[in-house]
């Protein structure tokens, strides 16, 4: 049970960084903000970290390299 407690919590903060991704994606594009462009490629690398099996990995690294992240 502890560690299908620890999934679930891993998903949860993996959720978070990409819930942050896209408010900062969304700020960036809305006000031409280079610096929210580069905080939301930063959370959604997190994301992946957090969900390093993530069924939808190639598609946030595209969105990743597309924003100017790694």
């Amino acid at each position: 049970a502890i560690a299908l407690e620890g999934a679930t919590s891993g998903k949860k903060i993996a959720a978070a960084y990409f819930n942050q991704g896209l408010a900062h994606q969304r700020k960036g594009k809305s006000a031409g903000n280079e610096a929210s462009l580069k905080a939301a490629a930063g959370a959604f690398a997190k994301y992946l970290q957090a969900d390093p099996n993530a069924p939808d990995k190639a598609q946030v690294e595209a969105l990743i390299a597309a924003l100017g992240g790694r």
